[in-house]
């Protein structure tokens, strides 16, 4: 290789050494200037689980920061409605199609793990939208009436004071205001609105802490486990019961964030990894309580296990309720690709957004992105020949 084709091919790389970097360093200068200094929410959650094998109490972080909003009743509710409650609060959207649904599964089930004496609370980041008939439009997608949850719709001030004292970064893209960027953490807070631990939604260990923390703060003891459906019931509405009650539709209901279900039995799923699976009886059971064994091509390993939540009796109706559902209509995924706009990986079915360019076809996560796109594909086509490159690794 001769110095001048040596020049050309490591210019482009110190570019882009050079730009990650600077980006890096933007993001640091970024989270310690929002937060003054202050360690953010994932820096304590990491020193926290850490100190998890002392067996400690957990100790007291911050105070949860005043707050004015309306729960999805249109109800008034501050800070101070927090106190005498041991609490577990997240932050979500509705139009969100991706984290904050199975964001909301996980903190449905680990309620089921908790006793009645916590309760659960859900902020949005979508201020203006997120009114409290939308939210409780969103809360009826998990319709079990034990579970005592409260969604709180902010006005954008509140929500960025809000942000700033939990030490949680939010961050909306200024061209497309369904796309939003939040913390997936989950926060334990006591009875005087101390927040007392702050835990990765997506890790077992972590949920698994959270519901040893919760109990020791609430001084309650744990449910006593599932309740068997009734003995004497039809087993295919028990099972469509419980398919209601644990809020699976909440998922299901959107093939851009879950696979559909339905047909079992008569079809193959392709999965992640390059092979498929008979949907049968051994397949659906396993895709209860070990969902990550085999993840449907196209989908994250989100879903969370219900082993040990589900008896037998309830996991055979449920089963049997499943194999009574008839297959969905265009939307098993036929592959997976990666959004050349927002370079979030996406599962492609009939329905996705998509855009044919010199041979090539675009995939998706939303008509915005596809607009996005076509204003300027020259951009985004090399954006697009990055990721693909990433992402097959």
């Amino acid at each position: 290789m001769n110095p001048t084709s040596r020049s050309r091919w490591w210019k482009p790389i110190a570019g882009l050494i050079i730009f990650m970097g600077t980006a890096l360093l933007a993001l640091f200068w970024t989270f310690d200037h929002f937060f003054s200094g202050k360690p953010s929410a994932s820096e304590v959650a990491w020193t926290r689980r850490h100190d998890r094998g002392s067996g400690q109490t957990p100790g007291r972080f911050w105070k949860v920061p005043e707050f004015h909003g309306l729960t999805q009743e249109g109800l008034p509710i501050d800070a101070t409605a927090l106190a005498g409650n041991v609490w577990v609060a997240d932050f979500v959207y509705t139009r969100c199609t991706s984290a904050c649904p199975t964001l909301t599964a996980r903190m449905m089930l680990l309620a089921r793990k908790l006793n009645t004496g916590v309760r659960l609370l859900s902020f949005s980041v979508d201020p203006g939208f997120d009114r409290p008939e939308v939210l409780a439009g969103y809360a009826r997608r998990w319709p079990h009436s034990a579970l005592s949850w409260t969604l709180v719709s902010t006005d954008a001030g509140t929500l960025e004071g809000l942000a700033r004292e939990m030490r949680i970064l939010v961050d909306r893209n200024p061209d497309d205001a369904t796309d939003i960027t939040h913390s997936s953490k989950l926060f334990l807070i006591d009875r005087e609105a101390w927040v007392r631990g702050i835990y990765d939604s997506q890790d077992d260990a972590d949920l698994a802490a959270l519901t040893a923390d919760a109990t020791v703060i609430a001084g309650v003891g744990a449910p006593a486990g599932p309740h068997p459906p009734t003995a004497d019931g039809d087993p295919k509405e028990v099972g469509r019961q419980l398919f209601q009650d644990f809020g699976c539709n909440g998922c299901h209901a959107d093939a851009r964030t879950a696979p559909r279900l339905g047909g079992f039995g008569a079809r193959r799923v392709m999965l992640e990894g390059g092979s498929s699976a008979v949907t049968d009886v051994d397949y659906l059971r396993t895709s209860i309580v070990q969902p990550l064994a085999q993840v449907v091509l196209g989908y994250g390993p989100s879903m969370p296990s219900y082993d040990g939540v589900l008896n037998e009796a309830q996991l055979a109706v449920l089963i049997t309720y499943l194999q009574s559902m008839p297959a969905p209509r265009g939307a098993a995924a036929i592959g997976s690709a990666v959004d050349p706009v927002c370079d979030m990986k996406i599962a492609v079915v009939e329905a996705t957004p998509r855009v044919q360019l010199r041979g090539k076809t675009y995939y998706f996560c939303s008509d915005t992105c596809r607009t996005r796109f076509a204003d300027n594909p020259d951009r985004y086509r090399a954006a697009a020949h990055l990721a693909d490159s990433r992402h097959s690794r």
